[in-house]
């Protein structure tokens, strides 16, 4: 394994946002990286094991392809978590959801980020649109292609999975990402699931993870 991180952006779809992302990572990551893009048919759990697949590096951070990363030393943060925290199995961030908070967040992140008392914050669960992993702790990680539906649920599983192997999750709160919610007209459209349907691979990924897990899924609050 090399040390040059790797950035993977996936989806099982192109969309106008995936551009965008891959330009805000250029445009907000100082380091050395391979930036790896994998845009294929299938489900996205599929699609981030085609990364892991390609990815040969010790750290992998994944992103969703409708993220915008607004932060300079984003990337140095969460590769700095891992370096610090010899447990620390993944890292997550914070999400701004609309254009009212991403322009507020511009303008006073300095204030917000000089009242964060304990910036790493550690969770059960971290959200697939922004996941960095120190692979060398957990040998065995992929994630499950038998979760049904072609998305939801792939994060929960992977944190839980991280945990069995007694490492920890965190989120560090100086990192904050711009990650709008679907709009009604753009449901069904393009590869975008209708209500409707999320409800439906909802129940039945609930009720594959309670299989799975059992308590360790059922009795968990944030899951």
């Amino acid at each position: 394994m090399t040390d040059i991180p790797d950035i993977a952006i996936w989806t099982h779809r192109w969309t106008p946002l995936l551009p965008r992302c891959a330009e805000s990572v250029v445009a907000h990551t100082r380091d050395n990286y391979n930036l790896i893009i994998v845009c294929e048919a299938g489900n996205c759990h599929q699609n981030m094991n085609r990364v892991l697949l390609r990815s040969r590096s010790r750290y992998t951070v994944f992103l969703d392809e409708d993220v915008e990363i607004l932060d300079n030393d984003w990337f140095d943060i969460a590769i700095g978590d891992l370096k610090a925290t010899p447990d620390l199995g993944v890292v997550g961030c914070r999400e701004i959801k609309d254009e009212f908070e991403r322009a507020m967040y511009r303008h006073t992140r300095n204030v917000l980020l000089a009242t964060l008392e304990q910036p790493l914050s550690f969770v059960t669960w971290v959200p697939a649109y922004v996941m960095a992993f120190d692979r060398s702790r957990c040998a065995a990680l992929a994630f499950d292609e038998a979760i049904p539906g072609a998305k939801g649920m792939t994060d929960v599983d992977m944190c839980l999975q991280i945990r069995n192997h007694g490492l920890r999750v965190a989120v560090d709160n100086r990192v904050c990402v711009y990650h709008p919610h679907k709009r009604p007209q753009d449901r069904g459209v393009n590869g975008v699931p209708t209500k409707a349907e999320e409800l439906i691979w909802f129940e039945a990924q609930r009720a594959y993870m309670t299989e799975k897990w059992g308590e360790a899924y059922t009795k968990d609050p944030t899951l």
